[in-house]
């Protein structure tokens, strides 16, 4: 299974509960392949999650 952690909220950040560090400590913890940050507001990052997912799935199946 692939995992990417996605953190939403990006406009937000004078809110932010957790910051990027423990985000990216966390994302090695699950053993998940990448940490984003996005905002589905300003549409920041949101295509990047997806382009990499794909990428990564591709080359998996290349294996096969």
């Amino acid at each position: 299974m692939k995992i990417i952690l996605i953190g939403n909220k990006l406009d937000l950040d004078d809110t932010r509960v957790i910051n990027k560090e423990l985000a990216e400590v966390k994302t090695k913890e699950i053993g998940a392949i990448n940490y984003y940050e996005i905002s589905a507001l300003y549409r920041i990052n949101n295509q990047e999650p997806f382009d990499h997912i794909t990428k990564v799935l591709v080359e998996d199946s290349k294996k096969f």
